[in-house]
C-alpha cells in the first residue's frame, strides 16, 4: 500500500485506492480551479492557435504559389509539383513524426519552441528559391520542422487539462485555426503577390 499526505488535512491517504483519491480531489476549490482554467485558456490557446494557424497557412501556400506561376518560375513540368508535395508529406509524416514526438517527450516544450522557430526560418527561406531542386530541399526541411508541431501542441494541452476540459479546447484550437487559415490564406497570398 502506497500512501501520501494530504496537504490540506495532513492525513495519510492510500493513493492506490480510487475512493480515497477522489476524496482528495474533491477538496479542490471550484472558484480557484475555474480561475486557473480561464488563465490557461487565455495564455495557451491563443498562442497555440497562432502557431497552428501559421503552420496551416504555410501548408496551403504552395497551392497559391502554383496558381501564381510557381511551375513556370522554377521550370517545372509534368509531375514535378506532385513530387515536391510528396517529398514534403513523406518527410513530415512517415520519416520524422514519431522521432519528433519522442524528442518532445524527452525534452519537453523547448522542442516545440525549436520547431516553431526553425519552421519560421525555413518558411522565410522559401522566398529565395530559384530552382526545382531548391523547392524539393525546402519541402523536405519544412516537413522535418513542421512534423511534430501539431502532435506537440496537442500533447502539451493534454498535460494542462483534464479529459473533459480538453475536448472543447481542442475543438476551438483545431477548428478555428484551420478555418481562419483557409479563409485568409488566399487573401494573404493575393496581397503579397500584388507587392512588386
Amino acid at each position: 500500500m502506497s500512501t501520501e499526505k494530504d496537504s490540506q488535512s495532513g492525513m495519510a491517504i492510500d493513493i492506490s485506492d480510487p475512493k480515497e483519491m477522489n476524496h482528495a480531489f474533491n477538496d479542490i476549490d471550484p472558484a480557484a480551479e475555474k480561475k486557473l482554467l480561464r488563465k490557461l485558456d487565455f495564455t495557451l490557446l491563443p498562442l497555440f492557435w497562432l502557431i497552428y494557424c501559421a503552420n496551416f497557412i504555410d501548408r496551403t501556400a504552395i497551392g497559391n504559389a502554383r496558381i501564381a506561376g510557381l511551375e513556370k518560375d522554377l521550370g517545372m513540368e509534368g509531375f514535378d509539383f506532385n513530387i515536391a508535395l510528396t517529398a514534403f508529406y513523406l518527410s513530415q509524416y512517415i520519416v520524422v513524426e514519431v522521432p519528433s514526438n519522442l524528442v518532445l517527450k524527452r525534452i519537453g516544450s523547448i522542442w516545440i519552441a525549436y520547431l516553431v522557430i526553425a519552421f519560421g526560418a525555413v518558411s522565410l527561406g522559401s522566398a529565395f528559391m530559384r530552382t526545382y531542386a531548391e523547392l524539393i530541399v525546402d519541402k523536405n526541411i519544412t516537413g522535418h520542422r513542421r512534423s511534430g508541431t501539431l502532435a506537440g501542441l496537442v500533447y502539451t494541452l493534454a498535460r494542462f487539462y483534464r479529459r473533459k476540459e480538453l475536448v472543447i479546447r481542442m475543438g476551438y484550437f483545431l477548428g478555428l485555426s484551420g478555418s481562419f487559415a483557409g479563409a485568409f490564406g488566399g487573401l494573404l497570398a493575393s496581397g503579397l503577390l500584388a507587392v512588386e
